[in-house]
């Protein structure tokens, strides 16, 4: 068999790194595989590794610095002039209805990260789309998409003059 070329870019300099190839839906490793990765000297970050054998289709490459991974991805392989380039993520087709699950998930996360609910992402745009209402004693309120139910209430302050400018609001 003829020899091959695998390259591929990630983190430069890489202590001792190697690169680790299965099939698609495969637990195996290719022949070969970890393969030893050389870095490229006149390309910081790109990597190389020369190996006998032939790989066509879909494979999952990990990148390991000794024993720690840096990082991994889907790769299509194909020979052609007998090099493999390692381009990124396999694509995924996502129906309409993931999606839409995928946005209202964030619109429902706490600003401050880490969780759902609070103070959430949704809460902080609605000020921006929906009804406000600013109360003579001090206080607002933010309404939900229907314009007709409180979102969330907090209070107000204005400058000098009892008809100057709001100057500050804080969500309650």
């Amino acid at each position: 068999m003829a020899s091959q070329t695998i390259t591929l870019t990630t983190l430069p300099n890489l202590p001792t790194p190697t690169l680790r190839v299965f099939p698609a839906g495969s637990d195996t490793q290719v022949t070969g595989s970890p393969f030893s990765l050389s870095e490229v000297p006149t390309a910081k970050g790109r990597y190389a590794v020369t190996f006998t054998g032939t790989l066509t289709g879909d494979h999952e490459c990990f990148v390991y610095s000794g024993a720690a991974q840096v990082t991994s991805g889907w790769a299509t392989l194909v020979n052609g002039d007998g090099s493999y380039d390692v381009r990124g993520q396999r694509q995924v087709q996502v129906d309409a209805n993931s999606t839409a699950a995928v946005a209202d998930r964030v619109l429902g996360r706490n600003l401050a990260g880490g969780s759902d609910g609070g103070r959430t992402v949704r809460d902080a745009i609605r000020p921006g789309r929906n009804k406000v209402t600013f109360n003579n004693d001090g206080t607002f309120d933010v309404y939900d998409e229907t314009d007709s139910v409180i979102a969330w209430s907090g209070t107000y302050a204005r400058g000098a003059a009892s008809l100057g400018p709001l100057t500050t609001t804080d969500p309650s």
